[in-house]
């Protein structure tokens, strides 16, 4: 019997991590749940050594000191002169904020403070300073991808600078963080940028001749429900179950027992329900006549299997010379969907369960032994599974070693289902402590303390996480009143560029998809695009040409940094260059055809590679879509088919993973999905 894949869509609470390099300077598993106990500095990190200030704005300069006390900020050139100052008193709350600038694009400065303490930081520049926020498509080192070494061997751009917020969640608004400094661009710290913001900022650079400061607030695999505000989730008619969760996850914050209760009542309950539990399947020897034989990683076009719990095994032979030593293990080619629990010669190594954890294994010295070893994995799907990526992400070494000394796990394996989801005798128990997909948790730890900070825009690559059935269709709504909340709260209209959800999973091979996991991502993208039209100074990026079928986190980062830069070039910077492809604008029928009008023609409309239109669907009143013929008419195109005499609708692209696409505009840039329909 072959294994069937859960065919995929939202692997994402945890897929986000399952293809985590181990380059990542993001430890998951060592998050901050804060208790509100962050001592808060007299000048806040932000406006650290190195840091990178909005250019051409009053921008306000903040910390913490005694009540009443009087604190001078004074922002000196190189030759010591004063650039900028202001005064500011300590509020009851110890507060103080003074309010400098406009100051124009340049540095190095030396920003000095002083009063009950003093502080001095030094390589200030002035110049553009964007919010980099989102999941893990946005957080991806500059090392995780294929250029990633050519790219950082040559990232010497001492004027670029990134801001790390190391993951920091919070039931409450946080004030400030518990780390966080400037990292200058160099080939020995590129490797730690994210990939997307550095491509994205190295554009701007070269293009402005600006300094360019990069704040990095993501999380992978988070959904945007985390990154809004409670107060914004309270004006949502559909989040009663939102707010709810977050009582109970705010109540369970406070249980130092938790972790431990949660932990046995969850055992215990896979004891009850699933039989490779209670049998011991996760032990070190194993009858395996019953087991089915699978080689992994699995190309993503294997068919779908109902959820529940599913136990893969396999064993590796371990050379003498690794006794003693610890060891990491790399899992990273199994994508899966909600939790999974690990297991090296029968004890229990790592487990996630809802999170976002590294699939970056620590082994203990002492665990393993030479000769024959055995890994057991546990996982309970609840939205869909794919064992899949890349091979070379699959691995077991002594810690610390080159690649040279990696033991392949690729190749075959056993799984042997536990218990289908419909068997189940209960609910599994859910853990309702605060975790980083807690509604409000994020922006309380990651955006609340940059508040009231100035910068220019913000990117935003996020969705994934947010495209389970049914609320796709609501992301719009999550993502307007996300955007409009930050916008009041930080007291500025900034410009927001929101990459679209590019292509994934199995090449579509039907017409339409709008139902189910695909359905919903496709409704993510048309959300996203929405609100683009909406909202003032929103961008919506297409990437429906840079996804790959089977990698959530595809490698393509150089290209949607380009494309977000030359939307931040044109509508933010004013070069008015055509940034996009083309977008719908209206349509017409016309006999047994209908003529549809584009925005962002460019210097024309054209197929890439010269042949017909494709992943073009019409239909009639009965709502049935087919597969269209399309051909462009000057700055329209025109779609048809024979079978529909009477038409009435036209959709585009209105699929997961329409590869490949060919309607771009002659600038280059893929035509946005779109449908004419309600």
């Amino acid at each position: 019997m072959q294994l069937r894949i859960f065919k995929s869509l939202f692997i994402l609470l945890l897929s986000a991590s399952a293809l985590l390099i181990c380059t990542t300077n993001i430890s998951y598993a060592a998050f901050q749940i804060s208790p509100g106990d962050i001592k808060l500095p007299f000048l806040h990190p932000l406006f650290g050594k190195n840091a990178v200030i909005q250019s051409g704005a009053k921008v306000p300069v903040w910390g913490w000191t005694n009540a009443g006390a009087k604190v001078h900020v004074d922002l000196k050139d190189g030759k010591g002169e004063s650039v900028s100052r202001a005064d500011s008193v300590a509020g009851t709350d110890g507060l103080w904020k003074a309010v400098i600038g406009p100051i124009e694009a340049g540095g190095p400065f030396t920003l000095a403070v002083d009063g009950p303490s003093s502080v001095k930081s030094e390589n200030i520049l002035v110049g553009e300073l964007w919010l980099c926020s989102g999941q893990s498509n946005m957080n991806w080192p500059l090392s995780g991808i294929p250029s990633g070494k050519d790219e950082i061997a040559k990232a010497d751009w001492p004027q670029l600078r990134t801001f790390l917020i190391q993951p920091q969640l919070s039931v409450n608004p946080e004030l400030s963080f518990r780390s966080g400094s400037w990292t200058v661009c160099t080939p020995e710290t590129a490797k730690n940028f994210s990939a997307l913001s550095y491509f994205f900022g190295r554009e701007l650079h070269q293009a402005l001749k600006r300094p360019v400061g990069l704040i990095n607030s993501s999380w992978g695999g988070t959904g945007i429900q985390a990154w809004s505000s409670i107060d914004t989730l309270k004006d949502l008619l559909f989040s009663n179950t939102l707010q709810e969760e977050f009582k109970v996850a705010d109540k369970e914050s406070k249980n130092p027992n938790h972790a431990k209760e949660y932990e046995d009542t969850l055992e215990k309950w896979f004891k009850e329900n699933d039989p490779g539990s209670s049998a011991g399947w996760a032990g070190e020897k194993l009858d395996l006549k019953d087991w089915t034989k699978i080689n992994v990683p699995v190309s993503p076009e294997k068919s779908s299997v109902p959820n529940g719990v599913l136990w893969l095994r396999r064993t590796f032979t371990v050379p003498a010379d690794w006794a003693g030593k610890d060891a990491e293990m790399l899992l990273g080619c199994v994508d899966i969907s909600d939790w999974n629990f690990v297991y090296m010669n029968g004890q229990q190594i790592g487990c996630y369960y809802n999170r976002e954890m590294s699939n970056l294994y620590k082994v203990p010295a002492g665990m393993l032994k030479t000769g024959e070893n055995t890994i057991a994995r546990r996982i309970v799907g609840f939205g869909h599974s794919g064992f899949r990526g890349k091979a070379e992400h699959l691995w077991i070494r002594p810690r610390g070693a080159p690649d040279t000394k990696n033991i392949s796990l690729a190749g075959e394996w056993y799984y042997r289902e536990g218990i289908l989801k419909d068997k189940f005798k209960s609910d599994i128990p859910k853990d309702t402590k605060p975790h980083q997909n807690t509604p409000g948790v994020l922006f309380n730890g990651m955006i609340s303390p940059l508040i009231p900070a100035v910068f220019k825009g913000c990117i935003w690559y996020q969705g994934e996480a947010s495209g389970s059935p049914g609320e796709g269709v609501k992301y719009a709504t999550y993502l307007k009143n996300m955007i409009t909340d930050w916008r009041k709260r930080f007291g500025n209209d900034f410009a927001f560029g929101v990459v679209q959800l590019p292509n994934f999973n199995a090449i579509s091979k039907v017409p339409v998809e709008d139902k189910g996991w695909n359905g919903s991502w496709v409704d993510v993208r048309e959300s996203q695009m929405e609100t683009s039209r909406i909202l003032p100074n929103v961008g919506c990026i297409a990437t429906i040409d840079l996804g790959d079928a089977g990698n959530i986190h595809p490698a393509r980062k150089l290209e949607v940094g380009q494309r977000l830069a030359g939307w931040a070039m044109s509508q933010v910077y004013g070069t008015k260059a055509e940034f996009s492809g083309p977008v719908y604008d209206s349509m017409k029928v016309e006999g047994s055809n209908i003529r549809i009008s584009f925005k962002h023609i460019g210097d024309g409309l054209a197929s890439k590679d010269g042949t017909e239109l494709k992943w073009f669907a019409i239909c009639g009143a009965d709502k049935k879509f087919i597969f269209a013929k399309a051909k462009i008419d000057g700055d329209t195109v025109i779609v048809s088919s024979p079978e529909i005499p009477n038409p009435v609708a036209v959709r585009y692209a209105w699929v997961q993973n329409p590869d490949p696409v060919n309607f771009y505009n002659k600038n280059g840039f893929p035509a946005v999905p779109f449908k004419t329909d309600k």
